[in-house]
């Protein structure tokens, strides 16, 4: 029996030791207990579990103003940006969030954040594409948004205090607080530091030709498409939408929503793999849609070709970074805060936002037309030094 009682005690004792490091330590910015310079200031590891971590740290903050996206907007929008002013922002993208997840997300904040009072969503084209089965596969809102007993809530949670693999984590963390290697913030916002890490050791063409190509796989003789033939109504993403904006509009929360910015070559990839007009498409559609749905409410275009999104890339200095963008379709914070001037009426004078409406939406394809040829040779360019096949 005594050997028994050593044995529990023993065990215990490892536990609470080991949930105290990882507490204390916070390797995946969960719990944001003190931070220590050099120790655990830098939450080096918080990205590989940010869907577990984000829920648990926006549920507790209880922010006024929540971004809702992907990794766009998690590396895009700073929530420390000073044109939020007083409020309390956090930034719920989720790197690889399907739209479904994304809108659950929104719907649960609606819901239970009593402080809530402003969402901004942001929308991918790439996000509403679906294949023509697509109507068997998509799931009501009303069953993803089902909220998590405490029972789940532990098991999901415990791990990340109790395990060993966060002690591993924990350790990374200490390891790693002067490397170059991307952080997530309190507030949610991923500091990119691992595309500044690449660019300085490698360059910008490795992550331009790797950006590009995954895209190419990703949709190449797929035959996706925004409306599938099989979905009768408007198509599954913007039903998934009409709840959102229904449900913002009915519990008084202001919503914002916009298109992300991509660069040229991005758009220019969409033309060559067969999916431009589906995408012009499915913006006349959007204009429509958030016209007929949300009279008061602009939605803001910033996909535009513009001075930003036709920023060369300029590979014959392959390790100087960008100005607006780290990739194809991942801008800068710098580009977004210039997004969030315009997004919060904040009297920018910069005139990169385009308000999307049925009254300007054949001006608006028409200046993409246009803006997608005066690029083609750019593109072109980019192409044969990036060694791209299409």
């Amino acid at each position: 029996m005594k050997y028994i009682r050593h044995f529990v005690s023993a065990f215990i004792l490892t536990i609470l030791g080991i949930g105290g490091i990882n507490w204390f330590i916070d390797p995946y910015g969960m719990h944001w207990s003190p931070k220590i310079t050099g120790i655990n200031k830098n939450k080096t590891e918080a990205g590989n579990r940010v869907r577990l971590t984000k829920q648990y740290v926006v549920d507790s903050l209880r922010p006024e103003v929540v971004i809702i996206g992907n990794s766009r907007v998690e590396i895009g929008l700073d929530p420390k940006s000073p044109m939020f002013n007083h409020w309390t922002v956090y930034n719920f993208g989720i790197p690889g969030a399907s739209l479904k997840y994304q809108i659950t997300n929104a719907l649960q904040q609606i819901e239970s954040n009593k402080n809530l009072q402003h969402l901004i969503v942001s929308l991918d084209y790439l996000d509403f594409l679906y294949k023509e089965s697509a109507s068997e596969i998509i799931t009501p809102i009303d069953e993803l948004e089902a909220k998590k007993d405490l029972v789940e809530l532990f098991s999901e949670r415990t791990p990340l205090i109790l395990s060993l693999d966060a002690l591993h984590s924990s350790i990374l963390t200490i390891l790693t607080q002067q490397s170059r290697t991307s952080r997530i913030t309190s507030l949610g916002f991923n500091d990119a530091k691992s595309f500044e890490t690449t660019i300085s050791t490698e360059g910008k063409k490795p992550l331009f030709k790797q950006k590009l190509s995954s895209l190419k796989t990703r949709l190449e003789n797929k035959h996706l498409s925004y409306r599938p033939a099989q979905w009768k109504g408007m198509g599954p993403g913007f039903e998934m939408l009409a709840e959102l904006i229904d449900r913002a509009v009915a519990n008084e929360i202001e919503l914002t929503l916009f298109i992300n910015p991509y660069h040229y070559s991005y758009l220019q990839l969409l033309k060559d793999l067969g999916y431009w007009p589906d995408y012009l498409a499915w913006k006349r559609q959007l204009a429509g849609f958030v016209n007929q749905q949300f009279k008061q409410q602009r939605l803001f275009d910033f996909s535009g070709f513009n001075q930003y999104t036709k920023e060369p890339v300029n590979l014959s200095q392959p390790k100087v970074e960008m100005e607006w963008f780290w990739e194809p379709s991942h801008y800068r914070k710098e580009l977004g805060d210039l997004l969030l001037r315009e997004l919060l009426n904040n009297n920018s004078q910069v005139a990169l936002a385009r308000t999307l409406s049925v009254e300007s939406i054949d001006i608006l394809l028409e200046q993409d037309n246009i803006g997608l040829a005066e690029t083609a040779s750019q593109w072109e360019d980019l192409k044969l030094k990036l060694g791209l096949s299409l």
